[in-house]
């Protein structure tokens, strides 16, 4: 699987980084060929060599809601001329626009792990409203949505009106996460090959 995984940031010991470098680490040592995409340039992690790596080198203020998620979704038009994926992941609101970028241009899948939602984080800046927004459009575009805890679940149900079919709660601290992501992954294109395979 040629997989690309979408993410703001990438530091140690912050928990978005660290579910972000366990999955892609397991992915590659898989088998699989990641190709991991961050937002903000200076990252202070050093990364497994199996996993193609691609740091976005704009600079700009980073609680601007509008920039951070243009200039993301301009940056990732750039890697599609590049190479061809499977799928994508990408993690919480700022990528999601990316994501639907990608998944829309190459017809591929398109996953979201909200690791938190607006709603929980208090409406608390004046972007609130856009930002929860575009969580919304993650989880209508996306195959498959995770989740942390179930608090995160339970913000998905009410106040983005997620389907229950497609939420599945993935918590890093349990045993073998990363292999329910793949199996996910893996179900999600099995289906597309059925769905190619059926006669019209």
């Amino acid at each position: 699987m040629k997989i690309l995984i979408i993410s703001r940031r990438l530091s140690d010991g912050e928990d978005v980084s660290e579910y972000v470098k366990y999955l892609t680490r397991y992915l590659a040592d898989s088998g699989h060929q990641v190709t991991l995409s961050i937002l903000e340039e200076d990252c202070s992690s050093e990364f497994s060599d199996e996993v193609s790596f691609k740091a976005f080198s704009s600079k700009f203020d980073s609680k601007d809601f509008y920039n951070r998620t243009m200039m993301l979704n301009n940056r990732v038009k750039s890697i599609l001329d590049e190479h061809d994926f499977d799928l994508v992941h990408v993690n919480d609101w700022s990528t999601v626009s990316a994501g639907i970028s990608v998944s829309g241009r190459q017809e591929i899948p398109l996953f979201i792990t909200l690791h938190s939602t607006e709603n929980q984080r208090g409406f608390g800046n004046k972007h609130s409203s856009s930002i929860s927004e575009m969580e919304w459009r993650g989880v209508y575009n996306a195959e498959k949505v995770f989740v942390n805890d179930k608090e995160a679940m339970n913000s998905v149900f009410n106040d983005l009106d997620a389907p229950r079919e497609k939420v599945e709660l993935i918590d890093p601290i349990s045993d073998h996460w990363p292999e329910k992501v793949l199996k996910a992954y893996r179900k999600a294109l099995n289906k597309e090959k059925t769905v190619e395979a059926s006669p019209v």
